[in-house]
């Protein structure tokens, strides 16, 4: 099963198309002089990526056209052909010849043949050069004159487009900190709106008064301050309906606005669920299990943000799935299942949230082995165990240290994994929970926001401070008589429908004395809130309503405040900051004595960590999306000038990377790693469209551990050569610890 590259495809021709009119702009000031010898080497290296993503893409007919181009102006650099009128006007016509072929108008996408190499004979000095693709892929100069795909792409299929390309939608790719500015003016406008409806309110009480006043002056029997009262009274009335009017139009606009800028940073979950098919039947095979991964509500959208940062905990948890919930064929076979496991990946949008499950129809979790590796890796102790719930029990598999292996393998019994997926949705403004049925299955539900640029909240007073709960969080609001209020165990609680919920002051988790505790009041108005299975009711002094509100960050030198997630501000101008719950929740915990030394130190839960140095975005994300879903950790660099600074800055267990790139190519970026001492280690391997024996020679002497082409790429040939040579270099890193 190949690595699905469809969900490129787009990406690909918005690159593409940008590589031409770049192409295209500079070759009009080369024709103006064409001695230009920065601008031969930028054309050079436009048209050489555009060939290596083409290649990447299996797209080998643009892959040959790009290779012509090249070729075309590397011999205007040696010197080799002085270019007339006609020379430019051909590399015009080969420009236009690949834009057809990005629409699928061509018949170029059959042609999967492999880039041309280095021509056979010189080009010709004269008047008479052309740049020529031949039948056989290979393009030289020659005075034959343009073929016909190079003469704007004369060669058309009679069908539409091929399999898996839509109908192409006019795009632009935006960066995202335009969107993220664009995302603050739009939240700028609704504090402007809220401040404008609280502004709204007070001129409407004024109304009333107003034509009181009127009324107590017409009593009086002055005319003329009777009509000027009425005046004013009717002057208000007007005015205050055009208020109303113009507030509910500008309420109506900005509401469309924000929904429209939050829908643009918006994307569907296929993006991140398209990596998993091939990791689940990667390590069905390892594992020798069959398995079966169903996908469903992929169409689902998620802010770009949750969608990138939620995609290693699920696959931690997908990954699992087939190591521990599906049983090996002979037990199942045994118990009477089918031999193929099931995994289902489901997603759907229930209000302001995404829910994510991950359900399989292994094992099952048994309560009674979680019960006691809690006890016995000192999680619990033995007394709190006996009293803890089942979901209690299955909570415990989100402590860190907490396995129930005896061995280590890739997957298991390092007491990693779980505490780290709960702790990185928690960051997200979310939550997971587990259910578990033995011998049935097991399921991991994650509830995560739309977005985390806006929420509705609920706000709260103590003390006269406000503080916003966002309503995600929040599963009912009471009115509690202090008589309710009960004691359990020294500690405060409440029951709400045969559930006891523990019960704290807000005033005491955030450090602020409350003049009057929670069973002295007549009345206590309570919150109860919860993430996955844990509840707490919290006591506050008054709900003070409602609130959309656009959440701000605190920014680095309050980024440490304890249990505040943001900021915002009320209609006028005050900030409120926005109560983190889980916080909250864990520091009521160790209010009540419930919290437990977590012990366990966490170890690398990757396979490894390897540096993708690229400049072409489309080829840098199709590398990272192999890797990742092969569970190796990849961060990115635009050239070798990029790479350097960030492997001075980490630690990277291999280097993948390009040869023809800006600022710094690959063979200096090698060179100048083998002369530091902490980076000569460093395995790197060359993925590359130059693969001539020179080229290869040249990568190799520079110091290069291994040369793969990109016009032959195969993700098998690179995941195989990455796991060798990282296995090779976590031996040489431990064989020198000694």
């Amino acid at each position: 099963m190949g690595f699905d590259k469809s969900a490129f495809e787009s990406r690909f021709r918005e690159e593409t198309t940008e590589h031409l009119a770049r192409l295209e702009a500079d070759l009009l000031e080369l024709e103006k002089d064409a001695g230009n010898r920065k601008l031969l080497e930028d054309m050079m290296r436009e048209a050489h990526t555009m060939k290596g993503a083409a290649s990447m893409m299996g797209h080998g007919r643009i892959a040959n056209l790009a290779h012509a181009i090249e070729d075309a102006l590397s011999r205007i650099g040696k010197g080799e052909v002085e270019p007339d009128q006609r020379y430019f006007e051909l590399l015009f016509k080969t420009l236009d010849s690949v834009k057809p072929l990005l629409l699928g108008e061509g018949d170029g996408f059959a042609d999967t043949q492999s880039a041309p190499v280095a021509p056979e004979r010189p080009a010709p000095r004269s008047d008479e050069g052309r740049v020529r693709d031949s039948g056989g892929g290979r393009s030289e100069p020659s005075s034959e004159g343009p073929s016909a795909a190079a003469d704007g792409g004369a060669d058309r299929a009679t069908g539409g487009p091929p399999v898996g390309w839509s109908t192409p939608v006019e795009s632009i790719r935006v960066d995202v900190r335009k969107l993220n500015q664009l995302m603050n003016l739009v939240g700028e406008l609704v504090i402007g709106k809220i401040r404008l409806d609280q502004r709204r309110a007070e001129l409407d009480g004024l109304v009333p008064d107003v034509e009181e006043l009127y009324q107590r002056v017409r009593q009086a029997g002055d005319e003329q301050l009777t009509r000027l009262a009425r005046t004013v009274a009717d002057g208000l009335s007007r005015g205050m309906e055009e208020l109303h009017r113009a507030a509910d139009e500008m309420g109506f606009v900005v509401s469309q606005m924000q929904g429209s800028v939050m829908a643009v940073r918006m994307l569907p979950l296929d993006v991140l669920f398209g990596r998993f098919p091939r990791a689940v039947r990667d390590l069905s095979k390892q594992l020798e299990k069959p398995v079966e991964l169903r996908i469903a509500g992929g169409e689902t959208e998620l802010d770009k943000t949750v969608l990138e940062r939620i995609q290693d905990p699920l696959m931690h948890i997908v990954r699992n799935a087939v190591g521990h919930g599906i049983e090996p064929v002979e037990e199942r076979r045994k118990i009477g299942k089918p031999e193929t496991g099931t995994i289902e990946l489901t997603a759907c949008c229930k209000g302001s949230q995404v829910i994510i499950e991950v359900a399989d129809d292994g094992r099952g979790i048994d309560p009674e082995k979680v019960r006691s590796a809690a006890v016995e890796k000192g999680i619990v102790s033995a007394e709190e165990a006996e009293h803890l719930t089942e979901a209690q029990v299955l909570d415990l598999l989100f402590a860190p240290g907490f396995t129930t292996r005896d061995g280590v393998s890739e997957l298991s019994g390092r007491g990693v994994g779980l505490d780290v997926v709960r702790e990185n949705v928690t960051q997200l403004k979310g939550h997971i929970e587990v259910s578990s049925e033995v011998g049935k299955g097991t399921r991991f539900t994650i509830r995560l926001p739309l977005t985390l640029a806006v929420t509705s909240a609920l706000l709260v007073r103590i003390r006269g401070e406000t503080f916003a709960l966002p309503l995600d969080n929040i599963e009912e609001t009471m009115r509690m008589e202090s008589g309710e209020v009960k004691r359990v165990e020294g500690r405060e609680a409440i029951c709400v429908r045969d559930e006891i919920i523990p019960l704290v002051a807000l005033g005491d988790v955030l450090g602020i004395p409350e003049p009057v505790r929670a069973e002295e009041r007549r009345y206590v108005p309570v919150v109860v809130v919860g993430t996955g299975q844990r509840k707490l009711a919290v006591a506050v002094d008054e709900l003070a309503g409602k609130l959309d509100v656009v959440a701000k960050n605190l920014g680095d030198h309050l980024a440490k405040v304890e249990h505040i997630a943001g900021a915002t501000l009320s209609g006028t101008g005050t900030v409120i900051p926005i109560l983190d719950v889980p916080s909250l929740m864990s520091e009521a915990s160790r209010l009540h004595g419930l919290d437990r030394p977590l012990q366990a130190r966490r170890e690398e839960r990757k396979r490894g960590s390897v540096l993708v140095v690229e400049d072409s975005v489309i080829t840098r994300d199709l590398e990272r999306s192999i890797l990742e879903a092969a569970d190796y950790e990849v961060d990115v660099a635009k050239d070798g000038a990029d790479a350097l600074n960030k492997l001075a800055q980490g630690r990277y267990q291999l280097v993948l990377t390009d040869i023809s790139m800006p600022v710094m190519d690959g063979i200096e970026m090698i060179r100048e790693m083998r002369k530091d001492a902490r980076l000569s280690e460093i395995p790197v391997i060359v993925v590359s469209s130059q693969e001539s024996e020179d080229d290869v020679r040249r990568g190799l002497e520079a110091g290069a551990t291994a040369y793969l082409g990109k016009k032959t790429f195969d993700q098998t040939d690179l995941l195989d050569t990455v796991e060798r040579l990282i296995g090779w270099s976590n031996r040489r890193m431990a064989g020198s610890a000694f």
